[in-house]
């Protein structure tokens, strides 16, 4: 099942629909398509303010792999396989054409979505769709199937792109680019996963931005730089010598894992640093010394630290996940000024779900906190009726999603809300509001990443040097692996604009696999941290 759906369809909806639907023609490739093109047309067709026309061609040619990559797929589609036919696709308003440019009708759709890998490079893309075509790229789009490459070569990242094309096949702009984490398996297919959901939502959700406005569509989509643009065609099959070394490769990397973990968990843990000259803010650089690990019982975890400074003392909120359970909870500490004094931990929020990243802050003399309810598909705003130990809500700031990790700021007049989409696929939107408990608004700049590098939110924005940083997850090695740190260059109610400018890496302590929040207050600096256990 793919989840191809755009996120927050509500928000990305024309405001004012007119009478006549936007109309999207699909030219799929054989009358046999791939199921995961015929999940993106059955969303579509779902959309009530969309036309979707697709168009089969008649016959697609096939090729026959060599012997050993043919078992080595086979094996993987055992695992996900979004390339397995889907049967049929003449239903009722399918037109089946014998050529995929002479076939379609001149001008009779808005919009025309290629995912063929039959094209003619010199055919007139603006007289075929009112507004071009967009054309999809998978991988580097030279081997068939897709990301065996990126497995065999070990990249830690994947991608997919979706290119637009005014004139011609033969140039094109990037209109969006998905990074996702590549998984080193056997199974390589699985790696198609994230991708072909980021095509279906970033088609999705250009037909939603192109229906809702035309006129700034096309104003953004120019402003980007065009070039050439390789067309759609068809990959050539790995020979049976490259697919013996990819499992080699493959063989090596289990190998090299299994020695290192020797059957240890991972766990999380986090450290504090009592001296505010030594932060992030205070340097513009990340200081790998003086940090002191907070005690935790053996087996349990404690993640995603905020301090907050109250009535002259510190307070350490986190996740906390017991020992034998998956669930985690939200826990507070007191942390003293000197060394190795820390309160005992006590509970101060507990759901039926899993909850996480306790985002506290202060606002208007009262501390309120967002934490991580996606396991009960909310986002929930609570605020301190005696804090740190009792919390009531205040409001449902959205429901019906999964999202993570959502991170409020305040410019002094309005108020920024990022939230980033679970798996299978990571993509964080960007609402702005009036007021803290109100309405969300979908920023127009949104979804502000769509890349593994840099997509969970990692803690509070906070100011250094007169620069607004926005620190968020880098999860290209394995989950919270690095924090990338973004300088916000622009942010308004209409307009967004970051850098990354720096990386933390998990190298500050001995044996870290993973660092994945960091924040700052009351004179302290938290951060926290992943390792094998015993």
């Amino acid at each position: 099942m793919i989840d191809s759906g755009p996120m927050f369809l509500a928000y990305r909806s024309p405001t004012e629909p007119e009478t006549k639907k936007f109309t999207v023609g699909v030219v799929l490739g054989g009358r046999r398509p791939p199921r995961w093109t015929a999940t993106l047309l059955e969303w579509m067709r779902s959309v009530p303010w969309l036309d979707v026309r697709p168009f089969v061609l008649a016959e697609r040619e096939t090729v026959s792999p060599p012997w050993l990559a043919a078992r080595l797929y086979a094996r993987s589609r055992e695992e996900f396989d979004p390339f397995e036919e889907a049967g049929p696709a003449e239903e009722p308003g399918t037109s089946v054409v014998d050529d995929a440019v002479s076939g379609l009708p001149e001008g009779g759709c808005d919009l025309l979505v290629w995912l063929s890998e039959a094209v003619r490079p010199g055919a007139r893309c603006a007289e075929m769709a009112r507004y071009g075509v967009l054309c999809v790229q998978l991988g580097e789009g030279l081997v068939e199937p897709p990301y065996w490459a990126e497995a065999m070569r070990g990249d830690t990242v994947s991608t997919a792109t979706l290119w637009w094309h005014e004139r011609s096949f033969a140039r094109g702009r990037r209109l969006r680019v998905a990074e996702v984490k590549t998984e080193m398996s056997l199974r390589f297919t699985v790696n198609a996963r994230e991708c072909v959901t980021a095509v279906c939502r970033m088609i999705a959700g250009e037909a939603a931005d192109l229906a809702s406005d035309a006129g700034r569509w096309l104003a953004r989509s120019r402003g980007i730089r065009e070039e050439d643009a390789p067309a759609p065609a068809r990959r050539a099959w790995p020979s049976n010598g490259a697919a013996v070394s990819f499992l080699l490769r493959q063989a090596g990397r289990s190998a090299l894992h299994r020695l290192e973990s020797r059957g240890r968990p991972m766990r999380w843990f986090t450290a504090v640093r009592r001296r505010p000259g030594a932060s992030y803010a205070a340097l513009g650089r990340f200081d790998r010394e003086g940090f002191e690990e907070v005690p935790i019982p053996p087996g349990s975890e404690m993640a995603d630290p905020f301090v907050v400074e109250a009535a002259g003392k510190t307070w350490l909120f986190h996740e906390e996940v017991p020992a034998g359970t998956r669930k985690g909870r939200l826990s507070c500490l007191e942390t003293g000024t000197e060394p190795g004094r820390f309160s005992q931990p006590f509970v101060v929020m507990e759901r039926d779900y899993h909850l996480s990243y306790p985002c506290v802050f202060e606002h208007a003399r009262e501390h309120f906190m967002i934490p991580e309810s996606a396991g009960g598909r909310t986002v929930q705003l609570y605020r301190a009726t005696r804090f740190p130990e009792e919390w009531r809500l205040e409001a449902t700031l959205l429901e019906g999603a999964e999202v993570t990790d959502t991170t409020p700021f305040f410019d002094g007049e309005r108020w920024y809300f990022f939230t980033t989409t679970r798996q299978p696929f990571l993509e964080t939107f960007l609402f702005v509001s009036d007021r803290l408990d109100g309405a969300w608004r979908l920023h127009r700049a949104s979804p502000v990443s769509a890349s593994v590098r840099s997509s969970r939110s990692a803690g509070r924005l906070f100011r250094q040097g007169g620069r607004l940083l926005r620190p968020t997850q880098d999860c290209t090695v394995r989950y919270g692996y690095a924090i990338t740190m973004n300088e916000v260059r622009r942010l308004t109610a209409t307009e967004f604009e970051e850098r990354a400018v720096d990386r933390i890496l998990p190298d500050w302590s001995r044996g870290l696999l993973g660092t994945h929040t960091l924040n700052a207050g009351g004179g302290m600096e938290v951060i926290d941290g992943l390792r094998y256990q015993g």
